[in-house]
């Protein structure tokens, strides 16, 4: 066996290895973000995205390591034909939280539950949080307004990361936001009376019930965008290995 052939063999082999680990850490990642620690455990989360970052990071840096004999990669990120929704964008699982929350509470005072200043509470509120990420949003784009605009196509590691950054903000802000709205069918006894499902009034039950699969589309994208070039430069590997060997027996 040539030299050439043993030095292509050695990058295959851990480009699989990488991308094998890579897997793992995904599925791990999974089973945790459809778990009921999704939310209670940040630690646990940070551990197993922080180890899926890595071991993407390092796939990455395999796929577009120079290799003498192969071309160079440059691995980008995919474009999409549409923007990502942002994280507060609106949503009909959104207005359908808030329209049951404002029923509730308006059937809750007519049949004198609860005082009158619970409806208007629950109005003010609930408009208050649906538009409040829009209008971060816009402050955030005026801020931004002087800058310059980024390229129209990203590298690869560039947009894993700021993906993740994103669910990690995500994943923070949902926390917070449940340990402010802790309204649960304990505290607030009068929504389980009208038959409601915990998770339109339950913050934390809406999270755990809408963010894994926002969570998973996201990691998925990212999953989907590494195995493409994995395989395109499996190809070129296993190509240079074919014509490595059909030139050592010639020779």
């Amino acid at each position: 066996m040539s030299l050439e052939t043993l030095t292509f063999t050695e990058e295959l082999r851990k480009l699989d290895d990488c991308h094998q680990r890579l897997r793992e850490s995904n599925s791990a990642m999974r089973l945790f973000i459809l778990s009921d620690r999704f939310l209670a455990d940040f630690i646990e989360f940070e551990t197993l995205l922080g180890d899926l970052q890595d071991k993407v990071v390092t796939l990455v840096e395999i796929v577009q390591t120079p290799v003498p004999g192969l071309p160079p990669a440059e691995a980008e990120a995919p474009k999409e034909a549409e923007e990502e929704k942002e994280e507060g964008e609106f949503t009909l699982p959104r207005a359908a939280v808030v329209s049951a929350a404002i029923l509730a509470s308006t059937v809750a005072v007519y049949q004198d539950l609860v005082p009158p200043v619970v409806l208007i509470g629950a109005v003010a509120s609930s408009i208050g949080l649906m538009f409040l990420p829009q209008i971060r949003s816009i402050i955030a784009g005026l801020r931004r307004r002087e800058e310059e605009e980024e390229p129209a196509s990203m590298r690869l590691e560039d947009w894993i990361n700021e993906s993740l950054s994103k669910l990690r903000n995500l994943h923070m802000s949902a926390r917070f936001l449940v340990k402010v709205q802790d309204q649960t069918r304990k505290t607030s006894p009068y929504y389980s009376e009208l038959g409601l499902d915990e998770a339109l009034y339950d913050r934390g039950r809406y999270f755990n019930e809408t963010l894994p699969s926002e969570f998973l589309s996201r990691i998925g994208r990212i999953m989907v965008a590494c195995d493409k070039n994995v395989w395109a430069r499996r190809s070129l590997i296993v190509n240079a290995i074919v014509m490595a060997k059909q030139a050592s027996a010639k020779a």
